[in-house]
């Protein structure tokens, strides 16, 4: 009876498991799992994941995984790598770290083909194909794609910098950011452009270079829709939308909108030049004012003007030079409103209303608004000219006085006046003959009121009245107010007469001693006496006159 009893209740278990197999495995699930102390998870004892997962629906925790979630009480670092004897406090990180000196790369991205040494790494590349980032800022509300991106960013929040720069005490946020930091005091640089053999001390600096090469600009800005090739410069391009500037100079209070452009113009106060040219020795405070230097040697320019396809050798020549041709000027003076097309010609401008002239020459203590107009003056003291004309020798102290004169060579004159049609061949020489048919004259002579229709010619006449002559002959050491007098009284010495007369074949050295003579000629008299009416040919024969009134 026991015996038919017992296979009775066999039968009833056996039907019972068979009716309702997932219940007996449970049973038996529930006896092998077990629970970790420390991530407080489940982990299978008996039953294979494959087998747990089909009856139960979970994906179980490994006991290897377990193994690896356990630290060592004392943090004990006892992984020693071989090549640098870095140590770690487990083994799996020690075959990562190994990958860096071995350089194996198995884990191939499927869209890309790009190679990674971890398949973490590859998961992590991916999303920059998925473009997912479901990790948000709960601050500003800025989303990423991985959790440590989200905690570097957090600390532009907290503004917490803890680790410091052992050579210079400047403290960071980021480890990686001291690493490029350091880079600095090394001087090291190991990344080479393959185009240009530019060298850099950063892979990522390099990618960024090489994009000035290909041109390609992906990045655009969503206001006025101008591309760039990086981030940084979109950046720094918005702030001229917002015109915000948040560094201010602690000499002067000019505020900057760049901690980078701050530093470079605190530079014009310490008067610091540490970069020094290679071909001439000349030294300047920043690498772009080299740069556009070293353009004067090799002669190169690759911006071509669209309109008259006249050549630059920087961008920023060429833009400035644009404005020539559609006349904008969007830079107006507050005092007078007269509009400029440059804000550094406005700046210039300003200094005639406030009369500040702050640069004084060493030798004759002569006053200037601007340090260019200086250096400038000193060349009359020195008598340097290195500027020579490839046509006719002739020397020049200023490379844009020998631009002036290869226009007499070339005869090029695109400049025309819309009034009489004359032509020149620079727009600053029409300007003034403008004035020539407008006959506006603003500059008046504070001693006399005589009025002059450009500043430049009021200060010649000024020296009538001071009697200052800074100009001397070097053969007979007379002096003269003006320059263009001193060249006048040197072909006195030479005996060089160029102009003759079409009546006489009498000759002179200057064209206006022709035109006096031939009045000789014709009997012109067009000086006349305000107090008797007697006329004359010539203004100084006037002057001789009315002495004899007084």
């Amino acid at each position: 009876m026991e015996q038919m009893s017992c296979r009775r209740e066999s039968r009833s278990r056996t039907t019972s498991s068979e009716a309702n197999p997932l219940s007996s495995s449970a049973k038996h699930f529930e006896k092998t799992m077990r629970r970790c102390a420390v991530a407080n998870k489940m982990s299978a004892g008996g039953l294979s994941e494959m087998r747990l997962q089909t009856l139960t629906g979970i994906i179980p925790v490994r006991r290897s995984h377990l193994k690896t979630r356990l630290p060592t009480p004392s943090e004990e670092k006892s992984f020693k790598c071989t090549v640098c004897n870095k140590k770690f406090s487990l083994g799996s990180h020690l075959k990562t770290h190994l990958l860096t000196h071995t350089g194996d790369k198995s884990f191939e991205c499927a869209v890309c083909n790009k190679k990674f040494g971890l398949g973490g790494t590859l998961k992590t590349h991916l999303l920059t194909h998925t473009g997912e980032k479901s990790l948000e800022c709960a601050v500003c509300n800025k989303k990423f794609g991985r959790g440590s991106d989200l905690k570097r960013h957090l600390l532009t929040h907290t503004g917490e910098k803890s680790i410091e720069c052992a050579v210079c005490n400047q403290k960071f946020s980021q480890v990686s950011h001291l690493k490029m930091h350091l880079l600095t005091h090394t001087g090291e640089k190991s990344f080479e452009c393959a185009v240009c053999n530019k060298k850099f001390s950063l892979g990522s600096r390099l990618k960024r270079h090489l994009l000035t090469h290909l041109g390609e600009k992906s990045i655009e800005c969503a206001v006025c829709n101008q591309k760039f090739s990086q981030v940084s410069h979109l950046k720094m391009h918005l702030l001229t939308h917002t015109g915000e500037k948040s560094f201010e100079c602690a000499v002067c209070n000019k505020k900057f909108s760049l901690g980078s452009r701050l530093k470079r113009h605190l530079l014009t106060h310490t008067g610091e030049k540490s970069i020094e040219c290679a071909v001439c020795n000349q030294k300047f405070s920043q690498g772009s004012h080299l740069k556009m230097h070293l353009l004067t040697h090799t002669g190169e320019k690759s911006f071509e003007c669209v309109v008259c396809n006249k050549k630059f050798s920087l961008g920023s020549h060429l833009k400035t030079h644009l404005l020539t041709h559609t006349g904008e000027k969007s830079f107006e003076c507050a005092v007078c409103n007269k509009k400029f097309n440059k804000g550094v010609n406005l700046k210039t401008h300003l200094l005639t209303h406030t009369g500040e002239k702050s640069f004084e020459c060493a030798v004759c203590n002569k006053k200037f608004n601007k340090g260019g107009n200086l250096k400038t003056h000193l060349l009359i003291h020195t008598g340097e000219k290195s500027f020579e004309c490839a046509v006719c020798n002739k020397k020049f102290s200023r490379g844009s006085s020998l631009k002036a004169h290869l226009l007499t060579h070339t005869e090029e004159k695109s400049f025309e006046c819309a009034v009489c049609n004359k032509k020149f061949g620079r727009s600053s020489v029409l300007k003034r003959h403008l004035l020539t048919h407008t006959g506006e004259k603003s500059f008046e002579c504070a001693v006399c009121n005589k009025k002059f229709s450009l500043g430049s010619h009021l200060k010649r006449h000024l020296l009538t009245h001071t009697g200052e002559k800074c100009f001397e002959c070097s053969v007979c050491n007379k002096k003269f107010n003006q320059g263009s007098n001193l060249k006048t009284h040197l072909l006195t010495h030479i005996g060089q007469k160029s102009f003759e007369c079409a009546v006489c074949n009498k000759k002179f050295s200057l064209g206006s001693d022709l035109k006096r003579h031939l009045l000789t000629h014709t009997g012109g008299k067009s000086f006349e006496c305000e107090i008797c009416s007697k006329k004359f040919s010539r203004a100084s024969h006037l002057k001789t006159h009315l002495r004899t009134h007084t």
